[in-house]
């Protein structure tokens, strides 16, 4: 049965789910053994979890896990909306970013605005096991519960549509999803880098099998593929006791 868990210093995913499915004793010496992005960029060991962690103390959380037994199936990653451009976001991605980011430079809660947090990555396994199960709402739903109790005034996040291979390689959600979920949409735009990857992905670069994937969204255009919708879902503040 899957579980939702939030990371807390010393419990965060320091990679993404494209392998299948992470062991929680992996997650648990995240510091000690390198991610697939350390391994890729030949980065130290521990660079990631470094900086997630630091996350995790400052604000309480950086993500969600999804965990069936004793392995992570699903994860959000999120972090506050009022942070600079420049703070890491992909844990696929973006070396230097990871790298020279330093954790002690991370500014008090406090002083953000918005107050609010923003979903960077959302994935779920690509196993039919765990797909069309409804696990990517339990994590969601369970970081905006999270998020409410700690007093953050909303949850940001982008969207694309709802094209399997799409969302598998953007780590996005849906916008009908976000929409069943209470999100609004407050903007949209053609995303450049998401354009040339939906090109990509129907010439087949990203693999065949993904290639066959587009053959159902043949009637939608490379621009309205590459879509990426704004979202907002604000949140009442708890009532103060007494």
């Amino acid at each position: 049965m899957v579980e939702y868990r939030m990371m807390h210093e010393g419990s965060v995913l320091t990679s993404c789910l494209h392998g299948g499915p992470i062991s929680l004793a992996e997650v648990a010496r995240a510091e000690e053994l390198p991610s697939w992005l350390e391994r890729d960029a030949q980065l130290p060991a521990g660079t990631v979890a470094r900086v997630l962690n630091a996350l995790c103390r400052e604000y309480g959380s950086c993500g969600v896990m999804a965990v069936d037994g004793e392995s992570v199936v699903g994860k959000v990653r999120f972090a506050p909306a009022g942070l600079s451009e420049d703070a890491p976001r992909c844990a696929q991605q973006f070396a230097e970013a990871w790298l020279s980011c330093d954790p002690s430079g991370l500014p008090p809660r406090e002083a953000l605005r918005p107050q609010a947090l923003r979903i960077w990555c959302l994935q779920v396994v690509a196993d039919e096991k765990y797909r069309r199960k409804g696990i990517g709402t339990g994590m969601v739903e369970q970081m905006a519960a999270w998020a409410q109790g700690d007093g953050w005034e909303g949850v940001q996040a982008r969207a694309t549509r709802a094209i399997p291979p799409l969302l598998d390689w953007t780590g996005a959600f849906s916008l009908d999803a976000y929409q069943r979920l209470g999100f609004t949409p407050t903007s949209s735009e053609v995303s450049p880098g998401l354009l040339e990857g939906v090109r990509h992905m129907r010439e087949g670069l990203h693999g065949e099998d993904v290639k066959d994937q587009w053959e159902a969204f043949a009637h939608v255009t490379d621009e309205e593929a590459a879509t990426l919708y704004a979202v907002t879902l604000p949140l009442q503040r708890p009532p103060s006791g007494g």
